[in-house]
């Protein structure tokens, strides 16, 4: 099962979770979407393949429903998630100087958790409707092979 993890703070990032979903699951993949809002850090040591599309708020910090999540993935150890795959779409508004930070975070704390990035980070701004079909297209067939449901 791919799960995708959204968090928002307008609703643009959730709305791309959902874009993503139909193309995962239209392309044959088991998948679902879930709000980083109460989702317990700890618990990505269940997930066998992660995808987060996430926004930053302000300058550079995570929306408000996605703080305890980002404390709490920033807390866990060194080399915890040796099992999980992932990629990070990241939204964001270049006009602030820590442009996409919490995506950016998002990807360095799993890769410090060894979590295995199927896919380099993708940023956007207002161009996630343009960005996000590429990115899924190079996406899906990698999600296929790590997920082994086609």
């Amino acid at each position: 099962m791919i799960t995708i993890f959204f968090a928002t703070q307008t609703g643009n990032a959730e709305e791309s979770a959902e874009t993503l979903l139909k193309r995962l699951t239209g392309g044959g993949l088991a998948a679902r979407t879930k709000t980083l809002y109460d989702y317990k850090a700890g618990k990505l040591a269940e997930e066998q393949v992660a995808v987060f599309v996430v926004s930053t708020f302000g300058d550079g910090e995570p929306p408000d429903d996605a703080i305890p999540f980002h404390e709490g993935l920033q807390a866990m150890a060194d080399g915890s998630l040796p099992g999980l795959k992932y990629a990070v779409f990241a939204l964001g508004d270049r006009c602030y100087d820590e442009f996409c930070k919490f995506g950016r975070d998002i990807d360095a704390q799993l890769e410090r958790l060894g979590a295995e990035r199927l896919l380099a980070l993708e940023e956007c701004d207002l161009d996630q409707d343009v960005k996000l079909p590429p990115w899924a297209d190079q996406l899906l067939p990698l999600l296929a092979e790590k997920a082994g449901a086609v």
